[in-house]
């Protein structure tokens, strides 16, 4: 489930940097198209996200904490960009990133939470 958010936000960033622009040809009339330094931040957070995703997928525990970070350095970047991508897309990529984030941290603090049978303190009672 955390891995499906992860790429599912993962995918939503990367369709606003590259499949947007294309779609919506009228939409930037009033806005000058360009790549900036903000966009080519989202290209390469998205990409390192789809990445991450993988490894989520995998079962390894290194990229819930990863993805958390990267999908909270998301949510300014999209904020940023507001006046590019428009309040609904912004909207949407902030409600992905968060989602992803809160899945990430919930998922790896249940992963390092040690299970009761497996607690040291937990000693057998004989009597």
């Amino acid at each position: 489930m955390v891995g499906i958010a992860n790429l599912l936000n993962s995918l939503w960033i990367l369709y606003l940097v590259y499949l947007y622009p294309t779609f919506c040809t009228g939409c930037f009339d009033s806005v000058p198209v360009h790549y900036d330094l903000i966009v080519s931040m989202m290209l390469v957070v998205g990409l390192i996200l789809v990445i991450d995703s993988g490894a989520c997928l995998a079962g390894k525990w290194l990229g819930l904490p990863m993805g958390a970070l990267l999908s909270s350095v998301t949510i300014p970047l999209l904020i940023m960009k507001l006046y590019y991508f428009g309040a609904f897309f912004v909207g949407l990529g902030v409600v992905f990133a968060v989602a992803a984030v809160v899945l990430d941290v919930v998922a790896a603090v249940s992963k390092t939470a040690m299970p009761e049978q497996n607690h040291p303190l937990n000693l057998p009672v004989f009597g």
